[in-house]
């Protein structure tokens, strides 16, 4: 996540909006998941271009990752 912007409806207590920004972010899902939930792809849920964004995550998270001590070694 790189930048949100929201809008309080009700209260401006700063200490509920805060609240809710921690729930939001906790209920947020992978769109894969969301995908399979509805019987979709993820193609068809978010559109080619962020499905490719999703991809490129999927194939970085697979990717090994070289240990710090090998790669200085």
């Amino acid at each position: 996540i790189r930048d949100i912007l929201s809008k309080s409806l009700g209260s401006d207590n700063a200490i509920n909006i805060v609240y809710a920004t921690i729930k939001g972010l906790g209920e947020l899902m992978w769109a894969e998941d969301v995908a399979a939930r509805r019987g979709k792809t993820v193609e068809e849920l978010v559109g080619p271009k962020i499905a490719g964004l999703v991809q490129e995550r999927q194939a970085q998270a697979s990717a090994p990752q070289a240990s710090f001590e090998s790669a200085h070694v």
